[in-house]
């Protein structure tokens, strides 16, 4: 009884109030069907919100930076907000020394990458500084966009004339014709230039392909497709990086499949993805600056 009595004093004098992370029915916090004293009252646990985001540092999946929906693509414990390599769960091993995990690393042996930006397409828009069209619907945490009536694209500006996208795809069966998804390096504003490395749906080809103002060319192609046969629909991981030496990597479900040619680039800062008549879901994009 005693007992029970300075625990009531004690949270009166220290003027407790119930967090917003502690506000569920069942689990001994308080909120407005159960009116129990907040359970981290009474188990010890420490009362700080660190980076100030609504959640409690015991909890937090990021906490020194502000992720209040605790988004965790891979997984792994760590919040995207706060992961190295958001989207391959623990990975370790940083070669180059960079922040940046080889299992992620455009360029895991000598070359200072950074994370410029995530979307792991969470929400109900468009992450920020992602443009893209009406035809784009972010739901269900993947991006489903919707070429099969013109071709899509979305962008955006690393603003770095060094950089690389990452992502996975999932392909819905092609309807027929020139279908597509191509990551795109070196993109220009109005998207009639740009380097792409893609997969031509229609013609099951892994491709690293160059568009100049209307003219598409085929750089390189996969130099061995049988090893990972291509089949729709399908899920797919594209890498394209635009550097001294242009790459495109398609990693299957086997193998990885790599493209590289020496071409002259024009040193834009802008990458995308371009789909045309299909639909893709989206499942994440990276996209890095070097």
């Amino acid at each position: 009884m005693v007992r029970g009595l300075v625990l009531v004093v004690m949270i009166a004098a220290c003027g407790f109030q119930p967090h917003a992370a502690d506000m569920h029915a069942g689990d001994g916090g308080a909120d407005a069907t159960d009116g129990a004293i907040p359970i981290d009252a009474i188990d010890g646990s420490p009362l700080t919100d660190t980076d100030g985001d609504g959640v409690f540092d015991d909890t937090d999946n990021c906490i020194a930076v502000v992720n209040p929906d605790q988004h965790d693509e891979d997984g792994d414990h760590v919040g995207d907000a706060c992961d190295a390599c958001p989207f391959i769960a623990n990975a370790i091993g940083d070669t180059d020394g960079d922040g940046v995990p080889d299992a992620c690393d455009p360029h895991p042996m000598n070359v200072v990458d950074t994370l410029v930006s995530f979307a792991p397409f969470s929400g109900t828009t468009l992450p920020a500084g992602w443009i893209g069209t009406a035809s784009m619907v972010v739901a269900g945490d993947v991006l489903t966009i919707d070429g099969s009536a013109a071709t899509q694209i979305l962008h955006f500006d690393t603003q770095s004339q060094r950089h690389a996208i990452d992502f996975v795809a999932e392909i819905s069966a092609t309807p027929g014709g020139t279908s597509f998804v191509t990551a795109l390096t070196d993109l220009k504003d109005d998207f009639s230039q740009y380097f792409g490395c893609g997969i031509r749906v229609d013609t099951a080809t892994r491709e690293f392909v160059r568009d100049d103002s209307g003219t598409f060319t085929t750089v390189a192609t996969d130099p061995a497709p049988a090893q990972d046969p291509l089949t729709f629909p399908g899920t797919y991981h594209f890498i394209s990086i635009i550097d001294a030496n242009q790459t495109c990597v398609i990693p299957g479900a086997m193998n990885r499949h790599k493209m590289a040619a020496n071409q002259t680039d024009n040193n834009r800062t802008n990458v995308g993805v371009r789909v045309g008549i299909v639909t893709a879901k989206i499942h994440y994009i990276a996209v890095y600056t070097f």
